[in-house]
Order: C-alpha cells, then structure tokens, then sequence
C-alpha cells in the first residue's frame, strides 16, 4: 500500500492519509509483538529503467578513487563517473514475494551520456554513498549477531543468477562471505604452535590496561577482531583473573578443532568463575555443550537460598540446550527409576513414625536427607540409583534444576509453578515456538517422574503439588461464578462469601482442609479461608482479597488476579528482591518491600497483600504525609523520627530502582505507604522506558513526597539525596549480574521484553551508565533529581489523574 501511495496509484487525501499511516504504524508494532523474528524496514532509493522503478543499494569497486577526484559534492541530477563500478538493483519479484536481489555490472562509460543517463538514472552524493555503506554494514553486523544468539534460524539471501546485458553470468556470492585474508590471519595466529610461545607471554603496561578494560566490558558488548585476537594472544596471563573467562570464550571459533581443543585444555585450568557470572554462560550465545556443562557445574556451589533468586532466569535459559539431550534424559531417567528400590520407602510409610514427621522432612532442606528411622537400612543399591537417577556428575542445566528442586521444598514449589507456564499454550503477548514447549513439557514429565519414583520425601512433595493445582483451579472456578453475575460490586462480593462458604457448591471446603503450602510462599502452611473477610477491588477485572488461615494462627492475606498476566509484575518484583539483598550485603538497607508475586497461568496468580494506603488516599485524608505519620507516631517521640528515617531510605531505593528499571505510569495511586514509613511501588504494567503518559520524569518524585521530607532545604532530603547516590554506586558494582538475568528473559513472554527482545538488555544497561567513573555518575544522578523534583509535565498529568480519578468514583 505505501508503495501504491507513492507511485500515485492510490489517490492522495491528506487526513486518510494521516489516518492510514497511524494504522500501518499500529500494525508493524503488532508483528514485532508476535513475532519471534527481526523487524527491519528499509527504503530504498527509487530509479526508473526501461519503464521499471527500482529501488538501488550502491557497490562500489576503487571508491576511493571518486574520494580522490575533487573535494566537492555532486549536486542532485549529476552523475559521477567511476572507470569500472557496479550496481545492485532491487525489483520487486512479479510473484509478489518480496525483493530480489540483481547485481548488475553497468561496464564503461558510453560515448553518449543521455543514453547512459536513460538506462539508470543515479544521483551519486559522496555523504549518501558513506550512509549507504554504513546501512550495508549494520545491517550485516544485526544478520550476524542476530545468528549468534539464535543459531537454529538462518538469514538466508536469495539473489537471482541473471546475465547482463553483455550475456556474461553474474556471481551472486559476494555477500555474506569472510574476508580470506582475516581468515589465514586467524589460522596462523591461533594455531597449536603459536600456543607453546604464548605461555609464558607477559604483557606491558599499557596492553595491561587495554586488557583490563576489555575485561571489564558489560557482557553485552561485543568484541572487535583486534580485542579478540588481544585476548587470545595473552590467554594465559589471563587464567587467573576470572573475570577474564567469560570474554575467552567469546574469542573462541569453536569450528576450527585445534582452536576447540585448546579452548577446554584451557578452561579446566581457569581461575573458577563467581556463580553469578557463569549464568552469562547460559545465555544463547553459548552453545557449546562443554562450556555450559561449565556453567552449570559453578551454579552447584550456589546455596538453595541464592539458587531461587535466579531459578525464572534460569527456566528461561532451558530454551537454549539441546533439546535431544533433554529427551534423552527422559528416557535414562525413567529407565534408571523403574529399577528403583522401593523396600526403604515401604517400610518408611509403614512405620509408625511416618504420622509425625512425614511434614518435618519434607520441610527438610538438606540434600539427600532421610528420615532417621531408614537412614540405617538404606540400601546400597539406593544410594547408588539415586547418583544415575539424573547423571549428577555430569549434568546438564534441566538435570541440575531437576535435581536441585527435588531435594528442597521451596525450590520445588516454584520450579513447578515456573514450568508450568512455559508449558501452556501462548495465547497472547509472544506466541510460544512449539518446539520449545515441547522441550518444556518434556522436563515437566522428567520432573515429575523423578518426584513419583524418587525417594519418598520427594512423593510427599509431587503429593503437594497436586493439591496445589487442584486448590488453584477450584478457586478459577470460584472467581468465574463471581464474574457471571450481573450485578453490582457489592452483591458480587456477597455471592463470593456465599460460595466459600458452601461446600456444595463446587464440592470444594474452602473453610477448612489439610495444611497446604501456599503456592506464593511454600514456607506458610494454610489451613482454610475466611469466607466472611473476602472482598473484590474496586477495578475492572475485580481481583479477589483472601484472607487464609494458617498452621500458626496468623492470618495470611493475598490477591488472587483473574485474567492478568503476572509475569511482568513477578520478573520485576524478583528484580527488587535481587537489589535489596545485594544492597544489604553492602550494609545498606533500604527498607524496601519486595512483595512476593506468583503467576500461577497466563491468566491468573497470586499477589501480596501489604497493609498499606495510597498516598492519594493518605493525601486526600490526611492533607499531608508528615501527618499521617503523627496520626500514628506523635512527632516528639523517637517512633516518628524512625518511622521518617525509613520513608526518606524507602524513597531513595525505590527511586533508584524504578528508574534503572524504566518503570512507568507512576502516579499516586500506586505508590502505597504503611503506616511504618515504608513506601513501594506496585502495578508493573510498563517498563523498560515505555510509559503512557507524555514526557514522564527519570524517576518519580513529587512535590508532596519532598515535602514529607520537609522541603529541599531540609536535612531530610539531604540524606535523601545522599541514599540515592549511594545505592545507585552499590547497584552499578553489581550491573553485569543484573543484565545477564535480563539477557535470558530476551526470549520470554513478558509483555515490555517481547515488544523489542534486542533492546532488552540495551535500554537497561544505558541506564546504569557504565562508561562514567563515580563521581561523574553521582553527579550524573545529582541532575536526574533536580529534574524529577523540578518537572512540570509530571504535576500536569498527575492532576488529570486525579481529577479523572474523581469521575470513576
């Protein structure tokens, strides 16, 4: 259609035109939603030849020489002449299936330049010659990263092997092709030979810092021929700084064997990697099954506790193994199990014991823990079934998880709860490869199996879960009644207390059953509901407010979403856990509130429910915060300077965080307070830069959250300030872990990850600035909240909230 409106075969009609183009704009950003592929547009410039337009790309042979001619620029219809050059035609293929690529040697110069002018039209420009060869080389730059990181998609170009007009054969193999010199250059430098004089090669003090600065490169940078060809020369030197691995293997051609064999020679004798750097290893730019056997081996060392701070990455990460070895896990798996021995466990269940503690050892975090009673009659065999029971020796990453789930209840919970979702059919948001659902069902049924024929603390576990998903889908069926109901917000909420409360209804006691780990938090064991405290939000989808009894009289309260996708909120909210603890090992604790999300479906989950007001709420009540502060703390009493002393820490963390993470549509409706000082932030729904209000702030900091603090001039906001510097320095220390778990996300169905995937990991990493030294990134923040305090666009909407706030209620 665009190329109907330009040729004039589409009448030209200024406000559908501008109408039609908005909707060709919406459903380009509709195709990079769905699509797993790149999304390139490019135009060309038009020639018309023999009554044909062509759109021209420009090759050049000698271009040096027009460099050379004159110094001027040729104007617009002259025509340059170079002694032999050639031209690259695109014409649109008469099946309508795209361009097709002609390269199309013009020969010398004719003796008539009207008649050279009439076969080709072409308006050399020396700054659009250079652009158009910078394009050529981006756009081969993109094809290759593009392979590098999914390798089992190829970019293919289909160029039509046509005659020119002289009757001579064109070539059609000029693109995409390495450069034979580089190629002898690479062989000779790397070869086995070479490597004997390498060993002991020390470099000087400037090839130090150039090494050190390689070193030190975000994992998402890549590197030139030159740095690679640095790295490899000094390898050896570079063994001990463990830093340095990751940047080694990315210098490895893992095609050449003399090159491979050198690279694992080497890897065995590395200084070990820190865990949290091996998860790069993971990423989908390794593919070599050595180096992430590698990776895998160093994320052993890593305690359970660290473990589930990276278990969503690490799903994620499962896209990127090979799918045959994870089929034929399933196979030894099940083979090795069907031998398993199951005396220990039938005299275990028998006992008399197994009444009283079969709930204290499957709480049992400890690996390979049996129960007291069956640790002496264990037999051999057993002990040895259950090492070839998942080939730990050796294991790959879905034979780790599997295993490491297995063996603690906490990581098994959530495990699930995260194959889960990968398994369901992608009905919104990115569609979901077949193939790799597959795999992921595939390792559900590895997983599954390991807990029904393992050891029977891991039945008990396989036992739970079960329960878990039955709990869930009766609860779906409950908030569908709800919906159905043609009514208000307040006979809904009567009818969900109606049928909580009867157990008839949906054949479900929902006021009292077995204790049950809580999906959303495996470690609170819940007893029933309380059918009388259940409530609905005032929002369109209604989310449900449950209140649960539990196994140590402390009622539990969540959120249960039906028809969101949580997904979002649960990467983010697993993001803040991350930093908080990261800051906390620094000795810098925020007092943030890393509430616990739980997507359970793409359409429904769990949320934390915090006791907290609005601060449009606090300010609409109370006129100010600093006096819904003393509502609760009187301000002469040491509880008041506490609770301000954590407001003004809360603030700096979550201003720092929501802008490394892009977080947008803050207002004060999802800003929350507790009455302890605390303030978060909730409602994911944008992130990553993206936001729905114009001209939104770095971070949000309004006029009233400065005021609590007692204005800019106060000691309040100083300390304020000084927070954010401080952790915003912390964080920085820590980016390369934070962008290796967003580089794994890149294939996840997130909805902001999935708008623009190759921007991911890119939007974050420009926000920690890594090119500046710390005093200029504390003054580079210093800027960030003078402009958020001072912004006027953002009290602007904040108002239109507020007043549109006002009519919906």
């Amino acid at each position: 259609l665009s190329k109907k409106h330009r040729n004039g075969q589409i009448p030209k009609l200024d406000w559908l035109d501008r109408l039609s183009f908005c909707e060709i704009e919406a459903i380009c950003e509709k195709e990079k939603r769905e699509s797993d592929f790149m999304f390139l547009n490019i135009e060309f410039p038009i020639a018309e030849y023999a009554g044909v337009q062509y759109g021209i790309a420009y090759y050049e042979k000698n271009a040096e020489v027009l460099d050379s001619t004159d110094g001027e620029l040729p104007t617009l219809g002259e025509t340059k002449w170079l002694p032999d050059h050639e031209i690259l035609l695109v014409q649109e293929s008469a099946q309508g299936r795209g361009p097709v690529l002609r390269l199309e040697e013009m020969g010398p110069k004719p003796s008539t330049s009207s008649t050279w002018k009439n076969k080709c039209k072409v308006f050399w420009s020396k700054c659009f010659r250079k652009s158009l060869r910078n394009l050529w080389n981006w756009i081969l730059k993109r094809v290759r990263n593009f392979e590098m990181k999914f390798p089992r998609w190829k970019w293919n170009f289909k160029c039509s092997n046509v005659n020119n007009e002289y009757g001579n054969p064109i070539s059609n193999t000029i693109f995409l092709k390495d450069n034979i010199v580089e190629n002898k250059h690479h062989a000779l430098s790397r070869c086995t030979r070479t490597g004997l004089s390498d060993v002991d090669l020390k470099p000087n003090a400037s090839m130090r810092d150039q090494l050190n600065a390689i070193v030190n490169y975000p994992p998402t940078k890549p590197l030139s021929a030159n740095e690679q060809d640095l790295i490899w020369t000094y390898r050896y030197y570079l063994s001990s700084n463990k830093k340095a691995l990751a940047k080694f293997l990315k210098c490895v051609k893992w095609d050449i064997a003399g090159e491979k064999k050198q690279a694992l020679e080497l890897l065995n004798k590395w200084a070990p990697m820190d865990v949290q750097d091996a998860l790069e290893l993971l990423g989908p730019q390794f593919t070599q099954t050595e180096v992430r056997i590698y990776a895998v081996a160093r994320l052993r060392k890593a305690p359970d506790e660290d473990l589930l701070l990276y278990l969503l990455q690490l799903v994620q990460a499962l896209k990127y193994e090979d799918e045959g070895k994870i089929r034929d896990g399933l196979h030894h798996s099940m083979s090795i199990l069907s031998s398993y021995n199951l005396e220990s466990q039938i005299r275990w269940i028998s006992s008399p014991r197994w009444n009283s503690s079969s709930r204290k050892y499957f709480c049992k975090r400890g690996r390979g823990v049996l129960p007291p009673a069956t640790q002496g009659s264990v037999n051999p065999v057993e002990k040895k079934s259950d090492g070839l029971l998942l080939n730990t020796t050796n294991p790959d990453l879905a034979t780790f998880l599997i295993h490491r789930a297995c063996e603690n209840s906490t990581l098994v919970n959530y495990f699930y709860w995260y194959l889960l979702i990968e398994c369901e059919d992608q009905d919104v948001g990115v569609k979901q490869d077949k193939q790799i659902r597959e795999m992921y069902k595939t390792v559900m049924k590895r997983f599954l199996t390991c807990l029904k024929r393992g050891k029977p603390e891991w039945q008990q576990r396989r036992a739970v879960l079960s329960r878990q998903q039955k709990f869930i889908t009766k609860l779906v069926d409950v908030v569908k009644a709800v919906a159905k109901e043609n009514a208000n917000r307040q006979k809904k909420m009567e009818r969900l207390q109606s049928i909580l409360s009867d157990e008839s209804t949906l054949k479900m006691n929902f006021l009292q059953f077995d204790a049950l780990p809580f999906p959303l938090d495996p470690e609170v064991y819940i007893t029933g509901i309380l059918a009388k405290e259940a409530t609905l939000f005032k929002s369109s989808q209604m989310p449900c407010k449950l209140t649960f009894h539990t196994e140590s009289d402390e009622p539990y309260i969540a959120i249960f979403k039906h028809g969101d996708d949580l997904r979002q909120d649960q990467l983010i909210l697993q993001i803040i856990t991350l930093m908080d603890k990261l800051l906390r090992k620094e000795n810098l604790d925020l007092n943030l509130t890393p509430y616990r999300v739980l997507s359970t479906s793409t359409t429904h989950g769990f949320v934390q429910y915090i006791p907290s007001m609005t601060v449009a709420d606090v300010l609409a009540q109370e006129g100010t915060i600093q006096n819904f502060f003393k509502k609760h703390h009187p301000a002469d009493s040491d509880a008041y300077n506490e609770v301000m002393d954590t407001y003004v820490k809360s603030c700096a963390g979550y201003c720092v965080i929501t802008y490394l993470l892009g977080v947008g549509d803050r207002h004060l409706d999802n800003l929350l307070l507790t009455p302890s000082g605390k303030l978060f932030h909730i409602d994911f729904g944008y992130i990553l830069g993206r936001d729905p209000k114009p001209m939104p702030p770095p971070m949000k900091l309004s006029k009233e959250m400065v005021e609590a603090m007692g204005g800019i001039q106060s000691e309040y906001y100083q300390e304020f300030r000084k927070l954010c510097y401080t952790a915003f320095l912390h964080l920085r220390r820590h980016a390369n872990l934070i962008l290796n778990l967003f580089s794994l996300m890149v294939g996840a169905s997130v909805p902001d990850i999935a708008l623009e995937p190759d921007k991911t990991v890119k939007k974050v990493l420009d926000k920690f600035k890594l090119e500046l030294n710390d005093e200029a990134a504390v003054k580079y923040m210093q800027e960030l909240i003078d402009i958020s305090v001072s912004a006027f666009m953002p009290a602007l909407v904040e108002q239109l909230h507020k007043f549109t706030q006002m009519l919906r209620k």
